[in-house]
């Protein structure tokens, strides 16, 4: 989980609508990130949902297969998802947010193979009892975002977390990795591949395509520069 453990898309939506406008009082001649383009409503929910579709597509969700999904919030992919995974699939869905699986757990009954669980700590992976290789697909979309490590052990926390889950992935499963936007103190694509390789997925990885209207640099709602985003895909 991220050091800011959900980004969810009400925050989202909060934050990148104030993009590009002046704080009250700043003199904008003096402020280097002025003028930089605005990002909000409605290309960014309609963005958030042509996203959705893509990854959709990317996962050809099939009978029989086991995905979990980090970081689920309220389940944005559970609907999309795990009904074509049949009776014999499963769908873990973690969240940090206790409320949040709570909200999950009353879809078990609607949803049989859905398997809610609750990560404790923001590098816990909740999914540390499943057996080696039994996992087929895993979904990080907008909810682990790597920062900059303070220091080796912070490095250390991240890719050890990353094995964990890299343990359970089959050699032939995918792990899908969405970040919608980044701040200053956030990896850069690069250093996000660098850690997962190092953490033991060192497949092909795929860097695919998103097609939005996000702008390459634009300034978030406390003054902060903030970056485009990335989707990868990363294999054993």
């Amino acid at each position: 989980m991220a050091r800011r453990p959900a980004i969810c898309i009400v925050l989202l939506v909060s934050a990148c609508a104030g993009a590009g406008r002046t704080r009250p009082g700043a003199d904008a001649s003096l402020d280097p990130t002025a003028g930089l383009p605005e990002y909000g409503p409605p290309e960014l929910e309609r963005d958030l949902e042509a996203t959705r579709r893509l990854i959709v597509d990317l996962v050809d969700a099939r009978p029989g297969m086991v995905v979990a999904d980090i970081g689920s919030s309220y389940g944005y992919y559970i609907d999309a998802l795990a009904p074509a995974l049949g009776p014999d699939g499963r769908y873990f869905a973690t969240d940090i947010d206790p409320r949040v699986v709570e909200h999950l757990h009353r879809y078990e009954t609607i949803v049989p193979i859905l398997v809610p669980r609750l990560a404790r700590a923001p590098r816990d992976t909740a999914l540390d009892d499943l057996a080696p290789e039994s996992v087929d697909l895993i979904l990080m979309i907008d909810s682990v975002v790597f920062s900059r490590p303070a220091d080796e052990a912070e490095e250390r926390t991240d890719i050890e977390y990353l094995r964990r889950l890299a343990r359970i992935l089959r050699r032939s499963g995918r792990l899908i990795h969405r970040v919608a936007w980044l701040s200053e103190g956030h990896r850069t694509r690069e250093q996000v591949v660098s850690i997962f390789r190092t953490a033991g997925f060192s497949g092909a990885t795929d860097d695919v395509a998103v097609p939005d209207h996000v702008p390459a640099v634009f300034r978030a709602p406390d003054g902060t520069v903030a970056r485009r985003g990335f989707l990868l895909v990363f294999r054993r």
